[in-house]
Order: C-alpha cells, then structure tokens, then sequence
C-alpha cells in the first residue's frame, strides 16, 4: 500500500480544503455524535478512531486524518486548534441533526479544549459557551430539546451506553430538524401525501399523511440490527465487542426492555400524531425559522399549507 503525507497545498493536492476533507469522514461514518465521543476515552485522546470505515484520526506523533482504501493511503495533517475549529464549525451547520444530543457534543467539544490547554504548544484560546450562547438555532434547540438532551447525556455518560428507538423522542427530533436551513420549506412545498425525508447517511424520516392522522417514521440503520447477547441500538463511548449481528426483526419488539416511549406507541420507530397536534407544533417550528434566519417567507407559505392541508 502507497502512502501519501500531505502537510501544504492541500487545494491542489486534494482537489478541496481541509474543512471539506473532514466533512468527508464525518458523512462517511454518518454520525457526529459517535465520531466525536471516540476522541476521549478515560480522559485521553485516542490514537485512531473509525478504522473501519475507511477514514481515521490519528494523533500517534502527529494529527492527521487519514483516508484508506486497498492501494493507498493518504494523510491529511491538521494542528490540534484546525481539527477544533472543524468540530466546531460542522456542529454549528448541522446541529440540527444532532438536536436531542448538543449537551453532549458541546461536553465533548469542551473536553477536547481542555485536553489541549493541558499541552501547553497547542493551547486553544476560545470561550466556546460564550459563542454557543449567541447562536439563536442553538439556543431554540437546546430549549425546545431540553429534556431530550438531559436524558441522552445522563443515559450515556452515568446508565447505559446503548441507544435505541425506545429512547428518541422522534416527533422532537422530526420538528427539530426542521429548523436546518431550507428543510422547513422543503415540506410546505410538499404535495405528495406520503415522501421521504432524509437526514443523514445513516437517517431519514418518512412522512404519511392520513386522513386524520400524520404517521413519522423514523429510520436509523445503527438502530435496526442487534447482536447475538440480545443488544439493541447504537453504543456509545465504547465499540460493540465483535458478535454475530442481524437485522432487527420488528417481531422481536417485545423481547426488548422497556425504554421511555413504549407504552405510547404501537411500533417503536413510528409517531401517530393528530393533523390539528401536528400543525401547532409546526407553527411554533415556523415562528422560530422566521425569528433565527430573518426569513419573511416561510409565514406566507405556512398559511398556504394550511389551507392544502
């Protein structure tokens, strides 16, 4: 295998800046919130991290981000404040997608600055709360998501390490990632009564719009297979020890524990919301997307939906 060191002329090297090359890994693995709690392991950076999906970051002797495939390897150099500010600046144009898990990207986002300030060469001078607490998207979500946010950061960092769609409040997350620039007028132009939404690599709803009733789906691939001990869902902080793994079987739902949304629903990855429900809900989605991007739109548009409803 050919390996490639790229310190200088990233541009002309990779045919796009270092910003987009870390966009590159974090949409290959799909999910940021799994890619950023594999940095810190009992208070130390790990040395790589996403081995299988063909992408790393490694910090052995210096940090870089490596991209794999059967003939080479290429390796992209990053300072430790750059590999920040890329964190930084994916969370702030997707956290969106992230909405019931921003308490914890921002605990991870911390502990990487105070990982840093320990070394002294890579000291990283940035007050990252007082530039979280300026960003009006920010603030509506952590609000808006305020106990889906206190339940996952307790559920991972003091319960258990496993997520799965018995813990996700899907219409929240549903609504919440409507507030990603352009997703909301994305659906008020909609006219097919059942369509697909997706959201990332991994993610994606689909919306069916009954006669009196709108049914959500939510679908996650990480949370649709289960292992041969019996374990469902998405494990965070650690990786899943290797086992025999299986598509999850919607027969099976009633081998599994017991989580938050159980008893509310009769398919673990489906909402049944009212229309009337669902349109209170979305206005308060479209008065918060008029108030963070200034948008003098989307009301009109609102009231058009409304009446083709």
């Amino acid at each position: 295998m050919s390996l490639k060191k790229i310190k200088e002329n990233f541009y002309e090297e990779l045919g796009m800046n270092k910003y987009d090359f870390f966009n590159n890994l974090v949409n290959e693995i799909g999910n940021f919130a799994f890619l950023i709690s594999e940095i810190y392991k009992s208070g130390e950076v790990k040395t790589s991290i996403i081995e299988n999906y063909g992408y790393y970051i490694s910090n052995e002797s210096s940090l870089y981000i490596a991209e794999l495939n059967e003939a080479k390897e290429i390796r992209v150099y990053y300072s430790y404040e750059e590999l920040f500010y890329s964190f930084y600046l994916y969370y702030l144009k997707n956290m969106a997608d992230y909405s019931d898990f921003m308490l914890f990207i921002e605990q991870e986002l911390y502990n990487y600055t105070q990982y840093t300030d320990n070394l002294k060469k890579y000291k990283i001078k940035f007050d990252l709360n007082d530039f979280l607490n300026r960003d009006k998207l920010r603030n509506f979500l952590i609000e808006y998501n305020k106990k889906e946010n206190i339940y996952n950061y307790n559920f991972i960092n003091f319960n258990r390490k496993y997520i799965n769609y018995w813990d996700i409040n899907i219409l929240k997350k549903f609504y919440s990632f409507l507030l990603k620039e352009g997703k909301l007028k994305e659906i008020l132009n909609k006219k097919e009564k059942k369509y697909t939404l997706p959201k990332t690599n991994l993610e994606k709803f689909i919306i069916n719009i009954l006669k009196n009733k709108i049914e959500i789906e939510y679908k996650n691939i990480e949370l649709e297979y289960y292992d041969s001990r019996g374990v469902v869902g998405f494990q965070y902080k650690e990786k899943l020890e290797k086992s025999d793994v299986a598509l999850l079987k919607y027969k099976n739902i009633n081998d599994l524990k017991e989580e938050r949304f159980r008893n509310s629903r009769d398919e673990m990855n489906v909402e049944i919301i009212s229309k009337k429900d669902f349109l209170k809900e979305l206005e308060i989605i479209v008065n918060a997307y008029e108030d963070i991007y200034n948008d003098n739109e989307v009301q009109e548009m609102f009231e058009n939906f409304k009446k083709n409803f």
